[in-house]
Protein backbone atom coordinates (compact mmCIF):
# COMPACT_ATOMS: atom_id res chain seq x y z
CA UNK A 1 0.00 0.00 0.00
CA UNK A 2 1.01 3.47 -1.20
CA UNK A 3 2.95 5.04 2.24
CA UNK A 4 1.27 8.34 1.28
CA UNK A 5 -1.96 7.63 0.00
CA UNK A 6 -1.97 10.97 -1.93
CA UNK A 7 1.08 11.13 -3.71
CA UNK A 8 3.35 8.30 -5.60
CA UNK A 9 6.43 7.53 -3.37
CA UNK A 10 9.71 7.74 -5.26
CA UNK A 11 9.76 10.22 -8.34
CA UNK A 12 7.67 8.67 -11.25
CA UNK A 13 8.71 8.96 -14.68
CA UNK A 14 6.02 11.14 -16.85
CA UNK A 15 4.43 10.93 -19.26
CA UNK A 16 3.80 13.56 -21.83
CA UNK A 17 1.27 13.15 -24.07
CA UNK A 18 -1.23 10.16 -24.57
CA UNK A 19 0.51 8.31 -27.82
CA UNK A 20 3.29 7.85 -25.66
CA UNK A 21 0.60 6.34 -23.45
CA UNK A 22 -0.71 4.33 -25.67
CA UNK A 23 2.68 2.99 -26.59
CA UNK A 24 4.01 2.21 -23.35
CA UNK A 25 0.67 0.24 -23.19
CA UNK A 26 1.40 -1.83 -25.95
CA UNK A 27 4.83 -2.52 -25.01
CA UNK A 28 4.89 -3.65 -21.73
CA UNK A 29 3.12 -5.79 -19.44
CA UNK A 30 4.12 -4.15 -16.44
CA UNK A 31 3.72 -0.51 -16.33
CA UNK A 32 4.98 1.10 -12.82
CA UNK A 33 6.12 4.38 -10.73
CA UNK A 34 4.52 6.21 -14.40
CA UNK A 35 2.43 9.72 -14.10
CA UNK A 36 0.65 10.52 -16.52
CA UNK A 37 0.78 14.12 -17.17
CA UNK A 38 -2.05 15.33 -19.76
CA UNK A 39 -5.22 16.45 -18.58
CA UNK A 40 -7.32 14.33 -21.35
CA UNK A 41 -6.50 10.96 -22.49
CA UNK A 42 -8.69 10.27 -25.41
CA UNK A 43 -9.09 7.26 -27.79
CA UNK A 44 -6.97 7.93 -30.90
CA UNK A 45 -10.29 5.94 -33.03
CA UNK A 46 -12.66 7.46 -31.70
CA UNK A 47 -15.78 6.54 -31.40
CA UNK A 48 -14.56 3.28 -30.94
CA UNK A 49 -12.52 2.51 -27.52
CA UNK A 50 -9.15 2.00 -27.70
CA UNK A 51 -8.47 -1.41 -25.82
CA UNK A 52 -5.97 -1.98 -23.16
CA UNK A 53 -5.77 -5.68 -22.60
CA UNK A 54 -4.33 -7.71 -19.69
CA UNK A 55 -1.48 -4.84 -18.79
CA UNK A 56 -0.96 -4.39 -14.51
CA UNK A 57 -0.81 -0.58 -13.62
CA UNK A 58 1.41 -0.22 -10.36
CA UNK A 59 1.95 3.09 -8.68
CA UNK A 60 0.55 4.98 -11.58
CA UNK A 61 -1.28 8.27 -11.56
CA UNK A 62 -4.51 9.03 -13.40
CA UNK A 63 -5.04 12.18 -11.22
CA UNK A 64 -7.23 14.78 -13.13
CA UNK A 65 -7.31 13.59 -15.69
CA UNK A 66 -10.15 13.14 -18.13
CA UNK A 67 -10.39 9.67 -19.52
CA UNK A 68 -12.61 8.81 -22.36
CA UNK A 69 -13.29 5.55 -24.22
CA UNK A 70 -10.68 3.26 -22.94
CA UNK A 71 -11.89 -0.03 -22.72
CA UNK A 72 -9.59 -1.79 -19.87
CA UNK A 73 -9.46 -5.68 -20.08
CA UNK A 74 -8.02 -7.80 -17.47
CA UNK A 75 -5.68 -4.79 -15.65
CA UNK A 76 -5.00 -4.95 -12.57
CA UNK A 77 -4.42 -1.29 -10.78
CA UNK A 78 -2.27 -1.64 -7.80
CA UNK A 79 -1.42 1.61 -5.73
CA UNK A 80 -2.39 3.51 -8.59
CA UNK A 81 -3.40 7.17 -7.92
CA UNK A 82 -7.10 8.11 -9.54
CA UNK A 83 -7.44 11.87 -7.80
CA UNK A 84 -10.15 13.97 -9.52
CA UNK A 85 -10.27 11.14 -12.40
CA UNK A 86 -12.88 11.48 -14.61
CA UNK A 87 -13.98 7.82 -16.99
CA UNK A 88 -16.22 8.88 -19.62
CA UNK A 89 -17.52 6.60 -22.14
CA UNK A 90 -15.17 3.43 -20.84
CA UNK A 91 -15.01 0.22 -20.05
CA UNK A 92 -13.87 -2.25 -17.48
CA UNK A 93 -13.91 -5.89 -17.77
CA UNK A 94 -12.67 -8.23 -15.41
CA UNK A 95 -10.13 -5.59 -13.58
CA UNK A 96 -9.55 -5.42 -10.28
CA UNK A 97 -8.07 -2.19 -8.15
CA UNK A 98 -6.05 -3.12 -4.86
CA UNK A 99 -4.78 0.14 -2.76
CA UNK A 100 -5.74 2.32 -5.22
CA UNK A 101 -7.01 5.95 -4.07
CA UNK A 102 -10.51 6.82 -6.04
CA UNK A 103 -10.76 10.38 -3.81
CA UNK A 104 -13.23 12.41 -5.74
CA UNK A 105 -13.48 10.05 -9.10
CA UNK A 106 -16.43 10.26 -11.63
CA UNK A 107 -18.16 8.10 -13.67
CA UNK A 108 -20.07 9.10 -16.71
CA UNK A 109 -21.77 6.10 -19.18
CA UNK A 110 -19.08 3.54 -17.73
CA UNK A 111 -19.63 -0.44 -17.74
CA UNK A 112 -17.39 -1.17 -14.08
CA UNK A 113 -18.43 -3.89 -11.78
CA UNK A 114 -18.36 -2.73 -8.34
CA UNK A 115 -16.86 -5.94 -7.33
CA UNK A 116 -13.73 -4.96 -8.79
CA UNK A 117 -13.05 -2.51 -5.50
CA UNK A 118 -13.42 -4.54 -3.37
CA UNK A 119 -9.61 -4.55 -2.59
CA UNK A 120 -9.40 -0.82 -3.16
CA UNK A 121 -10.12 1.01 0.53
CA UNK A 122 -8.52 0.10 4.04
CA UNK A 123 -11.85 0.10 6.12
CA UNK A 124 -10.13 1.76 9.07
CA UNK A 125 -8.85 4.97 7.09
CA UNK A 126 -10.75 5.44 3.98
CA UNK A 127 -14.41 5.94 5.09
CA UNK A 128 -14.94 8.90 3.17
CA UNK A 129 -13.48 8.16 0.12
CA UNK A 130 -15.24 4.46 0.03
CA UNK A 131 -18.59 6.85 0.67
CA UNK A 132 -18.20 8.83 -2.33
CA UNK A 133 -16.57 5.94 -4.53
CA UNK A 134 -19.55 3.78 -4.02
CA UNK A 135 -22.03 6.88 -4.94
CA UNK A 136 -20.60 7.01 -7.55
CA UNK A 137 -20.65 3.89 -8.90
CA UNK A 138 -24.60 3.36 -7.74
CA UNK A 139 -25.42 6.56 -9.55
CA UNK A 140 -23.52 5.24 -12.91
CA UNK A 141 -24.78 1.71 -12.26
CA UNK A 142 -28.14 3.39 -12.27
CA UNK A 143 -27.78 5.31 -15.63
CA UNK A 144 -26.50 2.53 -17.23
CA UNK A 145 -29.29 0.44 -16.45
CA UNK A 146 -27.27 -2.18 -14.44
CA UNK A 147 -29.36 -3.72 -11.75
CA UNK A 148 -26.86 -6.12 -10.45
CA UNK A 149 -24.08 -3.43 -10.35
CA UNK A 150 -26.45 -1.38 -8.75
CA UNK A 151 -27.65 -3.42 -6.32
CA UNK A 152 -24.53 -4.30 -4.91
CA UNK A 153 -23.33 -0.52 -4.93
CA UNK A 154 -25.96 0.19 -2.99
CA UNK A 155 -25.07 -2.17 -0.42
CA UNK A 156 -21.46 -0.76 -0.13
CA UNK A 157 -22.52 2.93 0.09
CA UNK A 158 -24.61 1.94 3.59
CA UNK A 159 -22.09 -0.09 4.40
CA UNK A 160 -19.11 2.25 4.07
CA UNK A 161 -21.98 5.43 4.99
CA UNK A 162 -22.03 3.19 8.77
CA UNK A 163 -18.10 3.14 8.70
CA UNK A 164 -17.99 6.48 8.46
CA UNK A 165 -20.02 7.00 11.33
CA UNK A 166 -18.66 4.70 13.27
CA UNK A 167 -15.54 7.10 12.46
CA UNK A 168 -17.19 9.94 13.75
CA UNK A 169 -18.95 8.06 16.84
CA UNK A 170 -14.90 7.16 17.79
CA UNK A 171 -13.86 10.07 17.00
CA UNK A 172 -16.40 11.97 19.19
CA UNK A 173 -15.82 9.44 22.44
CA UNK A 174 -12.24 9.94 22.58
CA UNK A 175 -12.75 13.65 22.94
CA UNK A 176 -15.41 12.89 25.87
CA UNK A 177 -18.17 14.83 23.66
CA UNK A 178 -21.30 12.46 24.56
CA UNK A 179 -24.62 14.67 23.88
CA UNK A 180 -27.80 14.03 22.12
CA UNK A 181 -26.48 14.06 18.76
CA UNK A 182 -23.71 11.74 19.71
CA UNK A 183 -26.79 9.35 20.86
CA UNK A 184 -28.72 9.33 17.18
CA UNK A 185 -25.52 8.72 15.77
CA UNK A 186 -25.26 5.42 17.91
CA UNK A 187 -28.61 4.49 16.89
CA UNK A 188 -28.14 5.16 13.31
CA UNK A 189 -25.02 2.93 13.68
CA UNK A 190 -26.93 0.11 15.21
CA UNK A 191 -29.95 0.30 12.90
CA UNK A 192 -27.49 0.18 9.66
CA UNK A 193 -25.80 -2.64 11.10
CA UNK A 194 -29.19 -4.24 11.84
CA UNK A 195 -30.59 -3.84 8.51
CA UNK A 196 -27.13 -5.57 6.69
CA UNK A 197 -27.32 -8.14 8.66
CA UNK A 198 -30.85 -9.26 8.51
CA UNK A 199 -32.12 -7.72 5.40
CA UNK A 200 -29.07 -6.88 3.38
CA UNK A 201 -30.28 -3.21 3.20
CA UNK A 202 -33.21 -4.38 1.19
CA UNK A 203 -31.03 -5.93 -1.85
CA UNK A 204 -29.55 -9.34 -0.78
CA UNK A 205 -32.12 -12.06 -0.71
CA UNK A 206 -29.90 -13.93 1.18
CA UNK A 207 -29.70 -12.33 4.24
CA UNK A 208 -33.80 -11.75 4.44
CA UNK A 209 -34.54 -15.61 3.46
CA UNK A 210 -31.99 -16.95 6.70
CA UNK A 211 -34.10 -13.64 8.63
CA UNK A 212 -37.14 -14.64 8.00
CA UNK A 213 -36.40 -17.72 8.63
CA UNK A 214 -34.90 -17.57 11.73
CA UNK A 215 -38.48 -15.77 12.30
CA UNK A 216 -40.90 -18.38 11.32
CA UNK A 217 -38.77 -21.37 13.85
CA UNK A 218 -38.02 -19.16 16.70
CA UNK A 219 -42.05 -18.39 16.85
CA UNK A 220 -43.18 -21.69 15.69
CA UNK A 221 -41.05 -22.96 19.20
CA UNK A 222 -42.41 -20.15 21.39
CA UNK A 223 -46.43 -20.42 20.08
CA UNK A 224 -45.77 -24.30 20.74
CA UNK A 225 -44.19 -24.39 24.25
CA UNK A 226 -46.64 -21.47 25.14
CA UNK A 227 -49.62 -22.75 23.90
CA UNK A 228 -51.36 -22.87 27.15
CA UNK A 229 -50.64 -19.19 28.25
CA UNK A 230 -51.43 -17.70 24.63
CA UNK A 231 -54.97 -19.67 25.01
CA UNK A 232 -54.46 -21.26 21.59
CA UNK A 233 -57.50 -23.41 20.52
CA UNK A 234 -58.37 -26.35 17.77
CA UNK A 235 -61.70 -26.76 17.51
CA UNK A 236 -61.91 -26.17 21.21
CA UNK A 237 -59.19 -28.53 22.07
CA UNK A 238 -55.67 -27.33 23.46
CA UNK A 239 -53.22 -26.82 20.52
CA UNK A 240 -50.26 -29.61 21.22
CA UNK A 241 -49.11 -30.70 17.97
CA UNK A 242 -45.77 -29.02 16.51
CA UNK A 243 -47.14 -29.14 12.97
CA UNK A 244 -50.14 -26.93 14.61
CA UNK A 245 -47.69 -25.24 15.49
CA UNK A 246 -45.89 -24.16 12.50
CA UNK A 247 -49.28 -23.83 10.87
CA UNK A 248 -50.34 -22.06 13.02
CA UNK A 249 -47.41 -19.29 12.74
CA UNK A 250 -47.15 -19.11 8.98
CA UNK A 251 -51.00 -18.21 8.66
CA UNK A 252 -50.33 -15.48 10.87
CA UNK A 253 -47.03 -14.05 9.63
CA UNK A 254 -48.87 -14.24 6.20
CA UNK A 255 -51.86 -13.00 7.82
CA UNK A 256 -53.86 -15.09 6.00
CA UNK A 257 -55.72 -16.16 9.79
CA UNK A 258 -58.13 -18.89 8.65
CA UNK A 259 -59.66 -18.68 11.92
CA UNK A 260 -59.67 -22.30 13.03
CA UNK A 261 -56.60 -22.01 15.53
CA UNK A 262 -57.13 -18.79 17.46
CA UNK A 263 -55.61 -17.51 21.26
CA UNK A 264 -58.37 -16.85 23.56
CA UNK A 265 -56.07 -15.77 26.42
CA UNK A 266 -55.76 -11.50 26.68
CA UNK A 267 -52.03 -12.13 26.45
CA UNK A 268 -52.26 -14.86 23.83
CA UNK A 269 -54.31 -11.78 21.73
CA UNK A 270 -51.70 -9.31 22.07
CA UNK A 271 -48.78 -11.24 21.55
CA UNK A 272 -50.37 -13.03 18.45
CA UNK A 273 -51.46 -9.47 17.13
CA UNK A 274 -47.88 -8.82 17.44
CA UNK A 275 -46.53 -11.67 15.42
CA UNK A 276 -49.43 -10.46 12.69
CA UNK A 277 -47.31 -7.24 12.84
CA UNK A 278 -43.56 -8.95 12.40
CA UNK A 279 -45.29 -11.06 9.04
CA UNK A 280 -46.84 -7.86 7.62
CA UNK A 281 -43.49 -6.19 7.96
CA UNK A 282 -41.71 -9.02 6.36
CA UNK A 283 -44.03 -9.36 3.24
CA UNK A 284 -43.80 -5.82 2.51
CA UNK A 285 -39.92 -6.13 2.80
CA UNK A 286 -40.10 -8.86 0.48
CA UNK A 287 -42.60 -6.91 -2.04
CA UNK A 288 -39.85 -4.36 -1.83
CA UNK A 289 -36.90 -6.85 -2.20
CA UNK A 290 -38.37 -8.39 -5.48
CA UNK A 291 -40.18 -4.84 -7.02
CA UNK A 292 -36.40 -3.95 -6.78
CA UNK A 293 -35.50 -6.63 -8.88
CA UNK A 294 -37.91 -6.05 -11.64
CA UNK A 295 -37.51 -2.33 -11.74
CA UNK A 296 -34.26 -0.90 -10.58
Amino acid sequence: MLSNFFQLPGIPTEIGDQDAFFKLAGEEKRIQSKLYRPSHLKSPQTPQRWIVRDRQFIEFSFSKTLIEEIEFNKCTFIDCLFIGSVFKNCRFSECTFISCNTYRVEFADVYLDPRSFSKCLDEERHQNIGVHLYQELLNNSRRQSQPDFAHYALFEFRRWLRLEQCYQFRKNHKQMRISRTQVKLALRIATSWAFQKFIGFGVRLRNYILTATAAASALTIFNHYFSAQLGLKINGEPLSSPIDAFYFTIITLTTIGYGDITPTSPLGRVLVAGEGIIGFVLFATLASMIYRKILP
